[in-house]
């Protein structure tokens, strides 16, 4: 995990693993999000490496501070997730530049934020369609909503 400020300096470099007793296995983290107290949740997988092991953890849930120390004990469970059965669908993906939006949400402001994790671009309004950069690449979407929440989502430009 690599945690940097705007200007892209490192504030933390860490890497976690999974030991599945002693079994050797590859260990991937496929999303990490920011937490109100300025620490990270990310989730993943352990997959087990043949032939020692087909061992397969679906599942992978690592919570650190801000300073990318695991925090043991931590509560993660149920009664801390809140559920929303209403999605936002962002489509083409990839793009050659119009996304549209689907929403059953209000929409407050959309960013546009390049690799480096600069904002590119940030909208208001509930729109239904969105111009993407000129530039192809891989851009990261930040979508507001009026009830507070935000969801994130990458988007391919071709």
């Amino acid at each position: 995990m690599v945690h940097t400020n705007q200007r892209g300096d490192s504030l933390f470099v860490a890497t976690y693993e999974n030991d599945s007793n002693g079994v050797d296995n590859q260990n991937y983290l496929w999303d990490v999000v920011q937490m109100p107290d300025k620490g990270f949740m990310a989730v993943g997988e352990v997959i087990g490496l043949p032939p020692s092991s087909t061992y397969r953890q679906d599942a992978w849930v690592i919570r650190v501070d801000s300073n990318g120390c695991i925090l043991s004990n931590c509560s993660v469970g149920i009664k801390n997730l809140e559920f929303s059965k209403k999605t936002i669908d962002v489509y083409p993906n990839p793009s050659t530049g119009i996304l549209n939006i689907e929403s059953e949400e209000e929409i407050k402001r959309i960013s546009i934020y390049d690799m480096q994790g600069r904002v590119l671009k940030q909208i208001k309004g509930n729109l239904r369609q969105l111009e993407l950069p000129t530039e192809t690449g891989l851009y990261l979407l930040k979508i507001s909503l009026e009830n507070g929440n935000s969801i994130n989502k990458k988007v391919l430009k071709q």
